[in-house]
């Protein structure tokens, strides 16, 4: 027994266990590939095969185990925690290289610093295994909830915005400081003795902190960056309202024109000129079914969108209470409405027949909220990130960023968005409370 907790004191078995154990606080934290039973497999044959190259790699002299642990030994570690975060976690493999690198200076650290403490500073490991044991024991514990607080602290939103420029930071970090602190240790050990390791556990800690010193610089960028883009969006949902409101202006008055003409046409009418009127008279009916909301900012949008779906054969209906949108300034009912029916009608152009091409909107009231629904048919599957379905357009830097802005326009007012999908309907729903209170 006490060969066994001693065993289990040692530095190589530590760092075997402490791997393990960094990627799988990760692993939790993920959305995980398999669950369950198989999951639990997973876990335990990572661990095995930490095990075993840890067997395998025991039996050399003193002298040798050094050159076999940084040649031979953490290579394939590092590899074996890659291919365990790989295949229990979902992401692209630059994601996976970002969290693979910070579980392995996790790793680091914790077995540097519980080695300065139960086997280096206090000798537990020689005197007292048991306490050895149960100190790693309440630091693996310790370590769980410190991932967790300060992932959550730094939280990189979306896996897609890692590309292959960040991954490379990241692994170049974490594996400048790992060496820094293995070539350090290796090189000043006979000098200082064992309480170098202090300096390997320091160093470790600086990597850590430069690491999520750059992920914290990261998000910041990306944040701002999509500020700057949903500012851009913003600002063309509102030049796009002063042409179309320009553009309705004209047509307006171009249609009361030719509804008076067709009045004295049809005093002196022949067969042929029924026919034509009956046409014209069809052509301009289309302006009398759009309904009149009461905001004359949103019927402005309406129409001119309306005026799009009649020539591209989509049905769109509306029931709107625009007074309840009184309070609401005119920039954001441009760029709630403009965005939501932009993304609704180029959906909705993309299906085959004309009878499924459908858009609802609805604006209500309901016990003391304001209700804001948009409904539209899609016949592909869609896949959703962070809440948000993932564009299918070329330029992703640029498109998907109208739903963000609608959200961000909404948190102003301190409502919350969301979207859904219920079998081929495509479900956007906005609640504000009421009154209106702009941020």
């Amino acid at each position: 027994m006490e060969q066994l907790l001693s065993w289990l004191n040692g530095p190589y078995f530590l760092t075997a266990l402490m791997e393990w154990f960094c990627c799988l606080c990760y692993i939790v934290r993920e959305k995980k590939k398999s669950k369950g039973i198989v999951l639990y497999l997973q876990c335990a044959g990572m661990l095995f095969a930490l095990g075993t190259v840890l067997y395998v790699t025991s039996n050399y002299r003193m002298i040798e185990k050094e050159i076999i642990w940084l040649f031979f030994r953490m290579p394939i570690y590092c590899v074996l925690m890659w291919i365990f975060l790989r295949i229990c976690c979902e992401g692209s493999g630059y994601y996976i290289f970002c969290i693979w690198i910070k579980a392995f200076l996790f790793s680091e650290f914790s077995w540097s610093f519980i080695m300065d403490i139960r086997w280096r500073m206090w000798n537990l490991g020689d005197t007292m295994p048991a306490i050895g044991v149960i100190i790693t024991v309440i630091f693996m514990i310790f370590l769980f909830f410190s991932i967790d607080k300060i992932e959550k602290l730094f939280p990189i939103r979306r896996q897609s915005d890692i590309s292959c420029h960040e991954a490379i930071v990241f692994v170049s970090i974490g594996m400048i400081v790992f060496l820094c602190a293995t070539l350090l240790f290796g090189q000043f050990y006979t000098y200082f003795g064992e309480w170098l390791n202090i300096s390997h556990t320091a160093a470790d800690l600086i990597g850590l902190f430069c690491i999520f010193e750059y992920q914290m610089w990261f998000v910041n960028e990306k944040t701002k960056q999509e500020l700057l883009l949903i500012e851009k969006v913003i600002e063309e949902q509102r030049k796009q309202y002063q042409i179309s409101q320009e553009n309705i202006a004209v047509i307006n008055q171009k249609y009361h024109d030719i509804k008076h003409m067709v009045f004295l046409i049809k005093k002196e009418q022949s067969k042929n000129q029924t026919e034509w009127i009956s046409d014209i008279e069809n052509e301009i009916r289309d302006f009398e079914a759009i309904e009149r909301t009461g905001n004359y900012v949103l019927d402005t949008m309406l129409t001119d969108r309306h005026l799009y779906c009649i020539r591209h054969k989509i049905e769109l209906t509306c029931v709107i209470d625009g007074k309840q949108l009184e309070d609401m300034r005119e920039i954001d009912i441009c760029t709630i409405f403009g965005n939501a029916l932009s993304n609704a009608v180029e959906c909705e152009e993309t299906i085959s027949d004309p009878k499924k091409r459908l858009i609802h909107v609805c604006v209500f009231e309901k016990q003391g909220f304001l209700n804001i629904h948009f409904d539209n048919i899609i016949e592909e599957t869609l896949q959703f990130e962070e809440g948000f379905p993932i564009t299918t357009k070329g330029s992703k830097e640029i498109h998907g960023y109208g739903l963000k802005s609608i959200q961000y326009t909404v948190e102003k007012y301190h409502g919350n968005m969301k979207i859904q999908t219920n079998g081929e309907w495509f479900k956007l729903r906005i609640l504000i409370p009421l009154p209106l209170r702009h941020d």
